[in-house]
C-alpha cells in the first residue's frame, strides 16, 4: 500500500467519525433524558438556572423528608441551628447549619425538561425525597427530588408543583438522604486534655491523665473469669509500702489476683482512655426495650468502666454490629453507638498478658536478709552497706558484691507466667524470704509442687500464678555456686 492510498483511508476514517458526532449532538442535545425521548417536548438547556435565592438568615426551617424519615431543622437565632428531635444530644451543628446554606440559594445545574408529560421518568412522580424551606415571612419553597442523574453527580428535582425538571447538582443535593441519626456527635468520649493551667508559672504541664481505675467484665475475659472482673488500679503513694521496694508498674492488678501491671501489654488500654473512644455511627437515640434487646444490652458482652482524672466512664458492650465493630452505650447518654474493635481494646484482653511476670521487686538497698530454701537446704544471705559499699555473706561466709548482686537478680527472676486458675496446691518444695531494714515486714515466695514439671507460685500467702520447676533446679545449683562466693548461672 502506498503512502497516498493510507493516507486517503485515514482520511475518510476520520470524517466518518465527525459526522457520527454531529449527528449525535443534533439528535441528542440533552445527554440526560433517561427515556431516550427526543421530542419537541424536551427542551434542555446548558446553563444554569437560578431556583430561588435568599439569605441564609432568613430561613425559619429547613425540612428534610426521605425514605429514612427525615428532620427538621429550626433556626433558633442568627447563626444559631438546632434539631428538635436531637434536643439534650451532643449534635453536628456545623453539618447541618452548611445544609441550611446550599438551600438558602439554590440554583440548577441546567433545566431538563420545560413541561415535562411523564414524570416517572425522572422519579418524580411520588419522589420519596421532598425539601421545604420555610422563611421568616411564612412564604415557602419546596423541593421534589427524583432520581439520580445518569452522569452520577446530583439528581432530577422539580420547584414546588407543575414546574419544568432540572439537573441538581450533588452540593445541594447530596446530604438529603441522610437520617437525624447522621447529626448526633460520634464522640462516645472526648480525648483527654492537658488543664489550662491558670498562671504564668514555671510548673511542669500535665502530659497525661491520672488513670485511677480500670474494671473490665466480660469479653475475651469471660471464657477464663466469668462474670468475675480484671480491675486495675493506681498504686497509691504509701510511705512504708515505698520503702520495701519498687513495682514494675504504677498500676496494679487487684482482681483476679494481686500483681503489678505489664505496662506495654496494658499501653493500648491506657492510650484508649487518654485518646476517647469514637464511633463509626450512630445507630439509635432513646432506644426502646425492644432495640435495646436487638443491640444486646439485656445481656451485655462486656462491661467497662475507669477513671480519669476525676471523671467516672461507664460503657456496655453490646452485640456485634458487624464482623469488626460493636454495638456501644455510655451510662448518662441515650445514645447506642457502632464503635470499631479497634478502639475497644478492654474487650480483648489476653488476662494471662496483663500482669507483670516479676511478682516483687524490691531494691537491693533496703534488704536485710534473704532466707532461700530448696533442695533440703537452706541460705541465708544478710547484707550491709549500699551503693558501692555494699557488703554480703551466706551462711556466714563473705561473697563478692558482684555475685550477691547476681543472685539477687537471679531470685528476682522467678516467673509468674500464668494465672492459677485451678487453685491447684501442692507440697511446699522451696521458699524465698525477703525481708527489709528499716520494715518490720517480710514477703513471701513459696513454691508448691504441681507436677515435675510446674508449680504454683505463692506470693505472700496469695497462690495465684504457675511457674516452671526447671527454675528451682537452677536455683539448686545456684545456691551451691554461691555457697562457694562462684558466679551463678542466670539462664534456666
Amino acid at each position: 500500500m502506498n503512502k497516498k492510498i493510507r493516507n486517503l483511508i485515514i482520511g475518510g476514517i476520520v470524517l466518518v467519525l465527525l459526522v457520527g458526532v454531529l449527528l449525535l449532538l443534533k439528535f441528542l442535545p440533552s445527554g440526560e433524558n433517561p427515556g431516550g425521548d427526543s421530542s419537541s417536548e424536551t427542551s434542555y438547556t446548558s446553563e444554569s438556572v437560578q431556583l430561588f435565592k435568599k439569605d441564609k438568615d432568613d430561613i425559619a426551617s429547613l425540612e428534610v423528608e426521605n425514605a429514612e424519615g427525615g428532620f427538621t431543622i429550626l433556626r433558633q437565632a442568627e447563626g444559631v441551628y438546632t434539631i428538635e428531635a436531637l434536643e439534650g444530644f451532643d449534635q453536628l451543628t456545623s453539618s447541618y447549619s452548611t445544609l441550611v446554606g446550599n438551600f438558602a440559594s439554590v440554583s440548577a445545574m441546567r433545566m431538563v425538561e420545560e413541561a415535562p408529560g411523564d414524570l416517572s421518568k425522572y422519579g418524580l412522580s411520588s419522589p420519596k425525597t421532598q425539601v421545604t424551606v420555610t422563611y421568616k415571612d411564612g412564604t415557602k419553597n419546596v423541593l421534589h427530588i427524583g432520581d439520580n442523574l445518569p452522569t452520577g453527580n446530583g439528581r432530577y428535582a422539580m420547584l414546588n408543583d407543575d414546574a419544568p425538571v432540572y439537573a441538581l447538582g450533588s452540593t445541594v443535593s447530596g446530604s438529603l438522604e441522610n437520617t437525624v441519626l447522621d447529626y448526633v456527635s460520634t464522640t462516645v468520649i472526648d480525648a483527654w486534655t492537658a488543664p489550662v493551667s491558670e498562671d504564668d508559672s514555671s510548673s511542669v504541664a500535665k502530659t497525661s491523665p491520672d488513670i485511677k481505675r480500670i474494671n473490665i467484665v466480660g469479653g475475651s475475659l469471660t471464657e477464663r473469669l466469668g462474670d468475675a472482673p480484671l480491675t486495675i488500679v493506681m498504686g497509691e503513694d504509701n510511705e512504708d509500702m515505698a520503702q520495701l521496694g519498687a513495682s514494675t508498674s504504677t498500676w496494679r492488678i487487684t482482681s483476679p489476683v494481686n500483681a503489678s501491671v505489664h505496662t506495654e501489654n496494658t499501653s493500648a488500654m491506657m492510650e484508649a482512655i487518654t485518646n476517647g473512644v469514637t464511633a463509626t455511627k450512630v445507630a439509635a437515640i432513646n432506644p426502646t426495650e425492644d432495640q435495646l434487646a436487638y443491640f444486646g444490652f439485656t445481656e451485655p458482652y462486656a462491661k467497662v468502666e475507669f477513671t480519669r482524672d476525676n471523671d467516672d466512664f461507664a460503657l456496655t458492650v453490646g452485640n456485634y454490629a458487624d464482623g469488626s465493630s460493636h454495638y456501644v452505650m455510655l451510662e448518662g447518654r441515650n445514645v447506642v453507638y457502632v464503635v470499631s474493635d479497634d478502639s475497644l481494646p478492654w474487650i480483648t484482653v489476653d488476662i494471662n498478658k496483663v500482669f507483670s511476670s516479676l511478682t516483687v521487686l524490691p531494691f537491693i538497698d533496703n534488704i536485710e536478709e534473704i532466707e532461700v530454701s530448696v533442695d533440703g537446704k537452706t541460705y541465708l544471705f544478710k547484707a550491709e552497706g549500699e551503693d558501692d559499699d555494699l557488703t554480703a555473706t551466706v551462711n556466714g561466709n563473705a561473697i563478692s558484691t558482684d555475685n550477691y548482686r547476681k543472685i539477687y537478680q537471679y531470685l528476682l527472676s522467678a516467673p509468674a507466667e500464668e494465672i492459677n486458675f485451678d487453685k491447684e496446691t501442692g507440697p511446699e518444695i522451696a521458699r524465698i524470704t525477703y525481708r527489709y531494714r528499716d520494715v518490720d515486714q517480710e514477703e513471701v515466695i513459696r513454691f508448691l509442687k504441681v507436677s515435675d514439671r510446674r508449680c504454683v507460685l505463692s506470693v505472700n500467702g496469695e497462690e495465684s500464678f504457675l511457674t516452671r520447676t526447671v527454675y528451682l533446679d537452677r536455683l539448686a545449683q545456684n545456691m551451691e555456686l554461691i555457697l562457694n562466693d562462684e558466679k551463678p548461672v542466670m539462664d534456666y
